[in-house]
């Protein structure tokens, strides 16, 4: 089924006349959560021939509200195949032609939208009424972004271009395509401005629209849920706009039961205890603004900026069950794999298999392809996947 998806998927921006380098205007971005188990997929970033969670959203998205456009979401960060989310933050940008059906709706029901090619609202030239608005929605008989559109040229190539995809052949002249890219910037003047009366009056039906289609599970497996769903600035960005991220990392000394061993890393043993006070004192050694090389996996070829900001790191016992070990971890940004693995070389100081001079001593000696630190390497312990959750996404 995955397959047959990205089949599709694939289809749809063949048939498009797709222009990445074309310039991109937003009306409404999105703000989501999304909660899910990891278990069973290869992570958060979409990948060939691999299920993954950013595929089963756009999917999901696409099918509810993308009239045939493409749409794509960004996460706040990527997890790793068999990570858990409680609060992953995404976006994406609605597409046009459903926010043009929603305006289509309300001109058809509410004066005031009726209204809207009034001058003061709108400044459209009286030869375009709410048919042009009609024509802009081809919805389902095209796979034309109104993006491509608007950067269309007013030449006979284009002209036909349009017209082979459109049924009715709705576009016939020059005249036409002006008129029509003459309203696309008049709506694009309205939908930008965050000022706007038209735009701030459309968010609550298109944020009730967007709660029905997605908050309710259908079209996605139940191990991943939509927590919230709302429109937000156009110039906030997931990953970008992002301060810091915190992670916890569950650890079970002994054999924990099977409803929560997808989300815990097991200690096998009944001798197994974690020290936590060796692992907290080694946690101070962490926190600060340090080269973290040591606990990721690099490539040669990586040039992210390895110094990161480690806010808080500290072991705590639940208090609903005092064998469960939760690491807890409040960064400004992570390298791949680098929470997995601080996780894993504390455990093997609560262990007593390392010592805590041995984490002062990796910090120190960080960073390059020297002796010292492909040594370190040896002692940093990469831990399990399932024991990992991304709990919380700060903002501004």
């Amino acid at each position: 089924r995955m397959n047959t998806r990205k089949e599709r998927y694939k289809r749809m921006k063949q048939r498009s006349i797709y222009n990445p380098q074309a310039p991109r205007i937003t009306w409404y971005r999105c703000k989501g959560l999304v909660s899910y188990d990891g278990t069973d997929y290869a992570g958060w970033q979409t990948q060939l021939d691999q299920d993954t969670i950013q595929d089963r959203l756009e999917w999901r998205i696409m099918r509810s509200i993308g009239g045939g456009e493409i749409v794509q979401i960004m996460g706040s960060g990527r997890t790793d195949c068999g990570v858990h989310a409680r609060a992953q933050v995404f976006h994406f940008d609605l597409p046009h032609k459903f926010v043009l059906n929603v305006l289509i709706q309300l001109c058809a029901s509410d004066p005031f939208f009726a209204d809207l090619y009034d001058p003061d609202h709108l400044g459209c030239c009286s030869d375009v009424d709410l048919d042009d608005l009609r024509e802009l929605n081809f919805v389902p008989h095209v796979n034309l972004s109104l993006n491509e559109l608007r950067n269309m040229n007013t030449n006979d190539g284009d002209i036909l271009k349009i017209r082979e995809m459109i049924k009715p052949k709705s576009i016939k002249s020059v005249e036409q395509l002006i008129i029509l890219q003459q309203l696309i910037n008049n709506l694009d003047q309205t939908l930008t401005d965050e000022n706007n009366e038209v735009r701030s009056a459309i968010i609550a039906p298109i944020t009730n629209i967007l709660h029905q289609r997605l908050m309710h599970g259908h079209g996605i497996p139940c191990s991943i849920v939509i927590m919230d769903i709302s429109i937000c600035e156009s110039t906030f960005h997931s990953r970008n706009s992002c301060t810091k991220k915190r992670y916890i990392y569950s650890v079970y000394e002994g054999i924990c039961d099977p409803f929560r061993n997808r989300y815990c890393f097991s200690l096998l043993g009944n001798n197994k205890t974690l020290d936590l006070e060796r692992m907290n004192e080694a946690c101070q050694l962490l926190i600060g603004t340090h080269d973290f090389s040591v606990f990721a996996e690099r490539h040669i070829e990586d040039i992210r900026d390895p110094v990161k900001t480690m806010e808080v790191l500290k072991v705590e016992r639940s208090e609903d069950d005092h064998k469960m070990v939760h690491i807890i971890a409040e960064c400004n940004r992570y390298l791949y794999h680098m929470m997995r693995t601080i996780s894993g070389t504390l455990i093997q100081v609560g262990l007593h298999k390392l010592e805590v001079a041995d984490i002062q001593h990796m910090i120190d000696h960080s960073g390059g392809d020297d002796l010292i630190n492909i040594k370190n390497r040896k002692k940093v312990v990469t831990a399990v996947a399932k024991g990992l959750t991304l709990d919380h996404v700060f903002y501004k």
